[in-house]
């Protein structure tokens, strides 16, 4: 958990003068001990907790950690404690106990599996704070990392947001590498998801060379200066947070080296995140993506919040007596009383306080460059609330004003207003009148319908706007102006508003709500005839009631753009007045489609219509696009929903998504795209043949394309000589494609592939083999020999969650395809496959009958050593590590006898050194055999082996595994080629004792 230095290692810059001794009370000491258990067994690695008080910061008397029996013991001074156990992902029963020493009880806790602490819809600021300027001994002392400490509580407290019993700052003494782990640890067991995490050291900070096997780890150094915490422990316990809101600030000499570890360039505010080293940074999202396992749909959240560096993983990080503090602490501060609010919203962001201490840190010290990780580039971490401190107000600053401002009876006036939210907010709007209507009330710019004026004079109409916060509805302004209305017709009336349609899309058969606005100035009886005309003329659908002012209409079996119309007569003396208007109701066919539980790369055939947000209509639970330009996921966001558009949906159940959508009757169909991944869709109903793809750049992209779906990778491929490979688009799917350069792709469904034959002394072939786990598989590998020119192809990204496949290139790229010449000789392909640790592995290979009779294939196991014969065997299985397992697939040719020749064994000490060789790979069994033929020994059985020289060692034991008498024994290897044939060799053998 936590791994001892050497005192030898340490980069120390030199402090300020020593503070006092750590002063001890002089109560009599005594203990706390007990034992923390789950179902009978003793838990390690629980942290701890007693204090003595619940005022104030959240700091403890002291801290323990179990041992592996689940003991513990502390000290403390006599009087009265409260005690807990904390583990992220536990939860304690009792939570807290109190316990009063020196009568002291064991305070035993057991443990229990718990949900993560369910959401209470509070975003609530919890932070550990650790600032160490006393170390042991007098020589590595700071002066102000303490003060660091308890004046950035102090700047959090001060914001609405942070109170300080949800705080824990452990200074000076206090900070062991077990109170660190335990004070993350508590905090892990009090937050929820929704709460933002906070982590601050201040102290002295180091980094290894040869520690641990790994060069440039950046470690806190605790008190003690023996118990350090290392980048990757740190990044282990951070990740068991349950929240992603997190902001991690270290001010210490290296810090950098939380972010990127040596030799990897240093992270700019202006970079992206992408680049480590074995890091902080990197181990916690290997950690998060190992206790989450994400699926694709959460790429986009797979970073963690913010981390603020003082330095560079090179540089060492300094505190000033002039300043009274560490130097980026001191600007952090600064910023947080309130200049760091570059956007006005009363918030103040991560991202916002490191661009304002940056360049104040290196303008202060040339030789200290402040880092920041940022794992959502663009989405703020907003963490300190100013509001308080700013006057919230509203203010009308233009208008409202309307053009023209004296109009007829059905005269329209443009309105306008210009309003400043002082917290940069975007003001909500509201309209109103004595008279007449609005387009659009909530608009900014609405235009107002003039009502008719039946009184013979002008009338006077005053029209308001309401503008209001969207921060705090409490804040507004108000104000109006005046229009007049010329005198009108007595009995007019005219159509306000709509014929409106609810829903403006609709399936056949469907019902459709109807609503029109009327305005006849005297208010005199009103009667309605509703109309719904296709193209001819023809009344098509279905009333309820045509002469009602809201009729519900069924829409008719044939699909298109119907006009829905309404006249509305008024009756006024002996005069009738009428008005009609009609509308476009657009009927479309509704797509049905059942998709199963899991991920899925996904694309509506058609032009979806009436749909905002696919995730509802497919019923799917989460949804992720794809940003081109940044070469990245985007989950969470709004998806305008478009023909050929492809995007990621997580169903986390199986569902039935009916889509309304219009058909794309054209016969191609091109996307613009962005040099690197994209994904696209089949815009039409039918499938469509990868080989009508083509891109107005020759060669920029090639005829490959990538699906996924049922928890893998699906390849699909125009490419000459490679059978068993998918060769259509699909409808509902949609594809990786990648392109060398921005380019224009038309797919063109009227062209049809030739249909061709293969020569049978063709020697081109492939294989695609599948990977598959608990928890998924990827089958989007192709490797194999083509007749025509060679290809390789990048790997689509990876998604997280299922295992993950790639060919390895000579150049070290990771690829999905691998096609090499058929004029190579022996040719070998490397597979890298990377899976959770502790699951077991299953590589299966299709049928392998394409493979020319001449040639055999293994499979080699570079871990092990393993080799599998894919001839004699259908599947390989291993329990994955922590690293990719590297599989090879060799390529020999088939010999045209199987002998075993050159066996000899002869005795070394106590063991015989066998040899022999096989003229072709044969699966082995070696035996000892006494001169009467008997056996007493099998030394190997059924081993894959391959071609040439091959040894191995006999102990001289029975196969009961005692020694066996000294004399003259035979040894018999017997070899099995994967055509059946088998052949023997015999050899003497002497055993002396």
């Amino acid at each position: 958990m936590i791994v001892p230095t050497l005192l030898a290692l340490l980069a120390l810059m030199p402090g300020g003068e020593a503070p006092a001794e750590y002063a001890q009370p002089r109560a009599r000491r005594t203990v706390i001990e007990g034992r923390v258990m789950r179902s009978g067994q003793g838990l390690r690695d629980v942290a701890i907790w007693v204090r003595d008080s619940r005022s104030g910061y959240d700091t403890p008397t002291a801290v323990a950690v179990t041992g592996p029996d689940g003991r513990y013991s502390v000290f403390v001074h006599e009087g009265t404690y409260y005690v807990s156990a904390h583990r992220a992902g536990h939860s304690s029963s009792p939570a807290q106990r109190e316990v009063t020493v020196p009568a002291t009880g064991p305070a035993n806790f057991s443990l229990i599996e718990a949900p993560p602490t369910a959401v209470d819809g509070i975003a609530t600021g919890r932070g550990v704070l650790i600032g160490i300027a006393d170390y042991a001994g007098t020589s590595y002392d700071l002066s102000y990392s303490d003060d660091d400490a308890l004046a950035f509580a102090a700047a959090l407290t001060a914001g609405r947001n942070w109170q300080p019993e949800n705080l824990i700052v452990i200074l000076n003494r206090q900070a062991t590498g077990n109170a660190i782990y335990a004070a993350v640890q508590r905090m892990a067991t009090l937050a929820d998801s929704d709460d933002l995490c906070l982590f601050f050291f201040s102290g002295h900070g180091g980094r290894s060379r040869g520690v641990r096997d790994v060069i440039g780890d950046a470690y806190l150094i605790e008190t003690n200066l023996t118990d350090n915490v290392y980048d990757d422990d740190l990044g282990g316990w951070i990740a068991e947070l349950p929240s992603t809101q997190f902001l991690g600030v270290i001010a210490a000499c290296y810090s950098g080296g939380f972010i990127n570890s040596s030799g990897v360039r240093a992270m700019d505010v202006a970079e992206e995140a992408e680049t480590f080293g074995e890091s902080f940074a990197q181990g916690l999202l290997r950690s998060i993506e190992r206790n989450r396992r994400m699926s694709p749909t959460a790429l986009a959240r797979n970073g963690f919040g913010v981390v603020i560096t003082s330095s560079r993983h090179d540089q060492p990080s300094w505190e000033s007596h002039r300043l009274r503090h560490d130097v980026l602490v001191h600007f952090l501060l600064e910023g947080m009383e309130g200049p760091a609010d570059t956007s006005g919203d009363g918030w103040i962001s991560a991202q916002e306080l490191f661009a304002y201490a940056r360049p104040r840190v290196t303008g202060f010290h040339s030789r200290q460059t402040a880092q920041l990780y940022d794992s959502r580039p663009g989405v703020p971490l907003n963490f300190l609330d100013l509001s308080a401190r700013i006057p919230h107000t509203l203010t009308i600053t233009d208008g409202p004003r309307g053009e023209p401002m004296t109009v007829n009876a059905d005269g329209v006036v443009a309105c306008r207003v210009r309003a400043e939210d002082s917290r940069g907010g975007t003001p909500k709007y509201l309209w109103s009148a004595d008279f007449g209507s609005f387009d659009d009330d909530r608009s900014i710019t609405p235009n107002w319908i003039a009502p008719s004026n039946a009184t013979g004079r002008d009338l006077s109409v005053t029209i308001t706007l309401s503008a209001r916060s969207s921060h705090d509805p409490a804040v507004f302004d108000e104000a109006s102006f005046t229009v007049t209305v010329l005198p009108g017709q007595r009995g007019d009336v005219r159509i306000t508003r709509g014929p409106a349609v609810d829903p403006a899309y609709a399936a056949p058969g469907e019902r459709i709500a109807c609503s029109v606005g009327v305005d006849d100035g005297v208010g005199a009886g009103l009667s309605y005839l509703w109309r719904a005309l296709d193209a001819s003329g023809t009344e098509v659908g279905g009333f309820d009631d045509p002469h009602s002012a809201t009729p519900t209409w069924i829409a008719p079996a044939q699909t298109g753009d119907l006009t829905l119309a309404v006249t509305v007569t008024s009756s006024a003396g002996e005069q009738q007045h009428t008005d009609t208007r009609g509308d476009l109701v657009r009927v479309r066919p509704r797509l049905s489609k059942s998709f199963p539980p899991g991920a899925r790369m996904v694309a509506i055939p058609g032009t979806p219509v009436g749909v905002g947000d696919p995730g509802p209509a497919l019923g799917a639970s989460a949804i992720a696009s794809w940003d081109r330009h940044a070469q990245s996921y985007a989950a969470g966001t709004a998806i305008s929903m478009a023909e050929g558009l492809g995007f990621w949906a997580l169903f986390a159940e199986a569902a039935e998504a009916g889509v309304l959508s219009e058909a794309w009757t054209q016969d191609s169909f091109s996307w613009n795209l962005h040099a690197g991944w994209n994904i696209v869709g089949n815009p039409w109903e039918q499938p469509v043949h990868i080989g009508a793809l083509s891109s107005d750049t020759p060669g920029s992209v090639p005829p490959l394309a990538w699906n996924y779906r049922d928890g893998g990778y699906e390849l699909v491929a125009d490419v000459e000589g490679l059978p068993g490979i998918g060769t259509e688009l699909l409808p509902w799917h949609s594809y990786w494609l990648y392109a060398e350069q921005d380019c224009t792709v038309t797919l063109d469904r009227a062209l049809v592939p030739m249909e061709t034959s293969r020569d049978d002394g063709t020697n081109g072939w492939s294989i695609s083999p599948v990977i598959r786990t608990a928890s998924g598989r990827d089958g989007g590998v192709l490797l194999g020999v083509t007749d025509g020119e060679p290809l390789a192809a990048s790997a689509p990204p990876p998604p997280i969650g299922g295992p993950q496949v790639a060919l390895l290139g000579g150049d070290g790229r990771r690829l999905a395809v691998d096609l090499r010449a058929d004029s190579e000789v022996r040719p070998q392909w490397e597979i890298a496959i990377g899976a959770m640790p502790g699951e077991e592995v299953t590589v299966r290979w299709p049928d392998l009958s394409e493979v020319p009779d001449d040639l055999r294939l293994c499979l080699v196991d570079r871990n092990t050593g393993t080799v599998t014969s894919m001839h004699t065997g259908a599947s390989y299985r291993y329990i994955s590590g922590e690293t990719p397992r590297r599989l090879v697939m060799r390529v020999r040719p088939r010999g045209a006898m199987l002998m075993v020749s050159g066996l000899t064994a002869y005795q070394r000490d106590d063991a015989a050194s066998v040899s022999y060789v096989l003229s072709a790979p044969a699966t082995v069994t070696v035996e000892v055999r006494n001169m009467a033929g008997r056996r007493v020994s099998e030394v190997v059985r059924e081993r894959s082996a391959e071609e040439g020289l091959q040894t191995l060692v006999w102990d001289f034991r029975s196969g009961a595994g005692t020694p066996i008498p000294a004399g003259r024994y035979l040894l018999q290897v017997t070899a099995r080629s994967e055509a059946g044939e088998s052949v023997s060799a015999l050899a003497p053998v002497d055993v002396r004792r």
